[in-house]
């Protein structure tokens, strides 16, 4: 573990989560107190490697405690990661022992897109959440296909600007003619919205809630874990075949985009949208 995360702990409250890649079976025991036994970490993997070995090590040394297996949520331990090669204990989140009691739940959480799991450590904050509004943006693009191009000739075919005026209110006006005419439309996301792959369609829905659900069944003892992976299995497979087959789809467009219009509704209809210019440049003279 970095020194510079032990040299933090002794500034403030921290807490360290993730892909540890350490095995600490049972090990890593809450302290009682003086006169009190030890409470028992629980874990479904009872396996302690080497690295498991110097991770409790540090973390006995420095005064922290594992929460996997010891904290309200994950009673018993569940494994964080589940493959064919096997399960086991390897993501942790870490806190220091006396900041335990603003721990108020932690999970193991369930996820068929990989072999690691999610997981979730809920404080007792008093942090107010931002509201929707201020999670989201919105703003204006300009539409520029062949029906809004046909309406903005029309709209300023007629416009007559006077030779006597200077360039700068001519260019004032024909800025404002241009903008009062263009063709607009109001979009609004969510900031940091993970925009869904192309390919992903109801059939990839579906099968991802089979497996989720043959993973939560697997977690209770409804299922075995051969029958959670053969799932999976296949809704990888399904989703390797949907992303192929579009990647072929947008190989013959390519190949069939032999004109300059076909290309740029190739290139829109993929590009990310563009950020506004800032107004608060100035214009140069």
């Amino acid at each position: 573990m970095d020194s510079n995360i032990c040299e933090e702990s002794e500034q403030g409250k921290i807490m360290v989560g993730g892909d540890l890649n350490a095995r600490t079976g049972h090990k890593g025991s809450l302290y009682a107190g003086p006169e009190e036994e030890d409470i028992q970490r629980q874990s479904k993997d009872n396996k302690c490697n080497a690295e498991g070995e110097l991770l409790i090590s540090i973390i006995e040394e420095e005064g922290w405690c594992v929460l996997n297996g010891n904290t309200n949520g994950d009673e018993d331990g569940s494994f964080t990661f589940l493959a064919e090669s096997g399960q086991s204990v390897i993501d942790y989140v870490i806190i220091g022992v006396e900041d335990l009691v603003q721990v108020k739940e932690f999970r193991v959480l369930d996820r068929v897109e990989s072999d690691h799991m999610p997981i979730m450590c809920k404080l007792k904050s008093k942090l107010a959440h931002k509201s929707k509004k201020e999670s989201t943006e919105s703003g204006e693009k300009i539409v520029w296909d062949d029906d809004s191009k046909m309406k903005f000739q029309l709209a300023t075919t007629n416009n007559v600007f006077s030779e006597d005026a200077s360039i700068h209110r001519n260019w004032e006006e024909l800025k404002e003619v241009i903008n009062k005419n263009m063709c607009k439309k109001a979009w609004k996301r969510k900031i940091g919205e993970i925009q869904p792959k192309k390919w992903w369609d109801k059939e990839c829905k579906r099968k991802k809630r089979k497996v989720k659900i043959k993973l939560i069944k697997w977690r209770h003892g409804q299922a075995t874990k051969e029958d959670y992976l053969k799932e999976r299995k296949e809704f990888r497979k399904l989703c390797f075949e949907k992303e192929s087959k579009m990647k072929e789809n947008e190989i013959a467009e390519i190949k069939n985009a032999n004109t300059e219009k076909k290309v740029w509704q190739y290139i829109n209809k993929y590009r990310k949208s563009r950020s506004e210019i800032s107004k608060d440049i100035p214009m140069e003279k």
